[in-house]
């Protein structure tokens, strides 16, 4: 699972061979949130307190190699 961005202790995951729609592992300490690419909203989980404003931010502003990452992993989806 390719670590892509990290930043103020929140780590963001590409892992290939993955389900649609295309999204990104956001995790922080021991807490995890499934984030779509494109739009940004959360599929499943959370992050605590303002962590989720920034996960979403780091997707925002990281979307173009976020979206290239996953379709290097998961090239038939």
């Amino acid at each position: 699972m390719p670590r892509v961005v990290e930043q103020d202790g929140i780590t963001i995951y590409v892992y290939s061979a993955d389900h649609n729609p295309p999204h990104v592992h956001a995790f922080y300490a021991e807490h995890e949130a499934l984030i779509e690419i494109e739009t940004g909203v959360v599929l499943v989980g959370h992050l605590p307190g303002p962590r989720l404003a920034d996960a979403r931010g780091l997707v925002a502003s990281n979307r173009a190699a976020l979206q290239a990452r996953w379709d290097q992993l998961n090239p038939a989806r």
